[in-house]
């Protein structure tokens, strides 16, 4: 991942920049020249699909959602920085910021590969709860390469995340298998000369 967000896919020639070196015909963006940080709201009382998100992830469903774009949901309260892609309706809670994006050459999976490597903590907040200010998102800076760059370095990482999570599905099968076989031959269910090699 590191690779890919600071040398690129094309083997430009690099420059430094205030975030590091980055390929020659990348820029460097603020979320607050890109969007509008917005705060989450108290989750509705009423029931449906829509997931409500907390800072940790979603945690209940309502009927309604509070943005229908695709955003990015980052926790401010709790685990602060903790980054959640959206590409349908949810709702925001009151612990979170979201993002409304106000130009269209933008990848937001790209974004959130970026942002989940290169955390924002709230650590430096003067209180007992790590918390996130808006500033801070506001000022967070990014590379920002051609959108075509972005959509095909974003296709990558979901592609090896879709891999990861299929072999950690094989992972846990084979272990309950493991599991079922070891109680069949503890308790003779099974006979050792009965299973084939």
């Amino acid at each position: 991942m590191h690779t890919l967000f600071t040398e690129g896919l094309n083997g430009e020639e690099q420059k430094e920049t205030e975030i590091g070196r980055v390929p020659k015909s990348w820029g460097v963006v603020r979320f607050g020249d890109i969007a509008k940080v917005k705060y989450g709201k108290a989750k509705p009382k009423t029931k449906g699909n829509i997931p409500v998100v907390g800072s940790s992830g979603i945690y209940d469903w309502t009927d309604k959602p509070l943005i229908e774009l695709p955003t990015l949901v980052i926790g401010r309260k709790g685990t602060a920085g903790e980054v959640h892609l959206f590409l349908e309706s949810c709702w925001p809670s009151d612990t979170t910021f979201y993002l409304v994006f106000e130009q269209n050459d933008i990848d937001l999976t790209f974004l959130y590969y970026f942002m989940s490597l290169n955390k924002l903590s709230g650590e430096h907040a003067k209180t007992t709860l790590p918390s996130l200010q808006r500033g801070d998102l506001e000022n967070y800076k990014f590379p920002f390469p051609p959108l075509l760059e972005q959509q095909q370095i974003a296709h990558i990482l979901s592609t090896v995340d879709k891999k990861i999570e299929i072999e950690e599905r094989r992972k846990t099968t084979l272990k309950e298998l493991f599991k079922t076989m070891l109680h069949k031959l503890m308790t003779g269910e099974t006979r050792l000369k009965e299973v084939e090699i």
